[in-house]
């Protein structure tokens, strides 16, 4: 996740705990952190040295656009996981910023007053009330809202051999034919809802599973009956028809249950769970993103994914080296499956690092 201490504005590379090279997340890719919150916490860390613990940072970083929504942001997405628990600073939140209010007026005025001199000894400090840990849940929610995917881990990392068992990986789908019957297992990870002609209210729902993603049509007549299973984050097995009007791979949901050990073992090995075809269709390209790899590359990968986008090409997933193990993340870019992208890529990771 991002870090007070170590991010950059963009993406950088730092160092893990084991000493190895590891991508960084940049504090401006959080949503609802402004460039003005960014460059104050930079530039003061750059000044002065790390922030030691949360009353260091409270008493450092002067700038209007420090505020609940910026904090709580930061928070949320990892940034001060290095010095507290994500919901130690989010109990605390009107307490932290009336601290920060406080010692700047202070400084303001020029008075030492209640802080008197900046010894360690009598440096302003806050003591935070204790509070219960964030959930595996709430933590995996405010990352994918904040950064736009899971950066600790996947909501389905643990979930992963009851999902083979039952449905067919999402990534697969591209290669069936239209109007086979499906059973896909994933979070949601957004909703859209909408009226019908006949004042019925449907369901546009996004599922994502550890390999892509897919859009599935909830109609009126389940969704009346399934409601509480459609929300946000929440985990699912849904079954329906594949169709592939308008060129876009969607499914026709037929039924829906909460994803867990209990309905997996009651729906293995019943149809209509499809499986691989004996063919494997190109649809994704997998880019190994090396553990030494520099900011400059980033970002000379970054810039041909934007600048080789094209909406008939096929997913992207970047394999990134966090820590000990290896984290897949699906980009919003699509590329054409072509041998020349393949040797453009392997120009920017190496060779063998791009797999079609």
């Amino acid at each position: 996740p991002p870090d007070i201490n170590e991010s950059e504005r963009d993406f950088s590379v730092s160092t893990d705990a084991d000493g190895s090279p590891a991508i960084r997340f940049g504090l401006g890719a959080i949503k609802n952190v402004g460039h003005g919150v960014v460059d104050a916490i930079i530039h003061d860390r750059q000044s002065n040295g790390p922030f030691v613990d949360v009353s260091d940072v409270f008493t450092r970083i002067s700038s209007r656009d420090f505020n609940r929504k910026s904090v709580e942001s930061l928070a949320k997405a990892g940034a001060f996981d290095g010095l507290s628990e994500r919901n130690m600073i989010l109990e605390n939140l009107e307490r932290l910023l009336e601290f920060n209010r406080a010692v700047h007026k202070q400084q303001d005025v020029g008075q030492q007053g209640l802080f008197g001199e900046a010894s360690e000894a009598t440096k302003p400090r806050i003591d935070l009330v204790e509070t219960t840990p964030t959930s595996k849940d709430d933590r995996l929610r405010w990352e994918k809202e904040l950064l736009g995917l899971y950066v600790s881990e996947h909501p389905l990392a643990d979930m992963a051999g009851i999902i083979q068992s039952v449905a067919t990986p999402i990534a697969d789908l591209a290669g069936l034919r239209s109007e086979s019957k499906v059973r896909v297992a994933g979070v949601i990870a957004k909703i859209n809802k909408i009226i019908t002609k006949k004042g019925q209210p449907m369901l546009f729902v996004i599922i994502e599973d550890l390999t892509s993603k897919v859009e599935e049509l909830v109609f009126p007549n389940l969704l009346k009956t399934t409601e509480q299973l459609w929300e946000d984050g929440g985990k699912v097995i849904v079954e329906g028809t594949l169709s592939d009007k308008d060129g876009e791979t969607k499914i026709l949901s037929d039924a829906v249950w909460k994803l867990s050990n209990k309905t997996a073992k009651e729906l293995q090995g019943s149809t209509p769970k499809t499986r691989r075809p004996a063919y494997q269709a190109k649809n994704r390209i997998t880019v190994l993103v090396p553990a030494q790899t520099d900011k400059a590359t980033l970002k000379q990968l970054q810039s041909f994914f934007a600048e080789s986008h094209q909406t008939n090409g096929v997913a992207v997933e970047l394999v990134i080296k966090n820590g000990a193990s290896l984290q897949r993340m699906t980009t919003q870019y699509r590329l054409p499956a072509t041998q020349d992208i393949k040797r453009k890529l392997e120009t920017l990771v190496g060779s063998k690092s791009v797999t079609m």
